[in-house]
């Protein structure tokens, strides 16, 4: 039997739970397969799936600034390793928590915004973090005034 795709969204959306549980078992017990694709879809869809990803990043810029600091805390390679995920600082902000303190903060009010700690040893975790301007968030880490 052969489903249209209005017979498919209506079965999915009155058994959700049930088609995600299936989708789950069905990935565990093939990885390789899975793998593969998604790496042809990938391949298959790559300019489609860039251009959302930039019209994400445009509608959503404090979704960079989690992106750096995933980097900062997670990439060995980078040269500001050693003073972040070097000394043990984690990135535990999600996506709604970077949103919340953009928000908050009224970063889209700053020229140039930066997520700042306001516990330098701490974590980056809701708490912990603000939106401030770029140039006090330097001065900040070089314990000096900008003049």
């Amino acid at each position: 039997m052969v489903w249209s795709k209005k017979a498919r969204k209506k079965y999915y959306e009155k058994h959700k739970e049930v088609v995600l549980a299936s989708n789950k078992r069905w990935k565990d017990k093939n990885p390789e397969q899975y793998k593969t694709i998604l790496k042809n879809y990938y391949e298959n869809n790559k300019a489609k799936i860039l251009a959302q990803q930039k019209a994400y990043r445009k509608n959503n810029p404090w979704y960079s600034h989690l992106v750096s600091c995933r980097f900062r805390c997670n990439n060995p390679k980078t040269d500001s390793y050693k003073y972040y995920g070097g000394r043990g600082i984690l990135c535990l902000l999600t996506v709604k928590d970077i949103k919340f303190l953009w928000f908050r903060d009224k970063a889209y009010l700053l020229k140039q915004a930066s997520i700042d700690r306001i516990d330098n040893d701490g974590n980056y975790i809701l708490e912990n973090c603000r939106f401030i301007e770029l140039t006090k968030n330097i001065s900040k880490a070089h314990k000096k005034p900008l003049v």
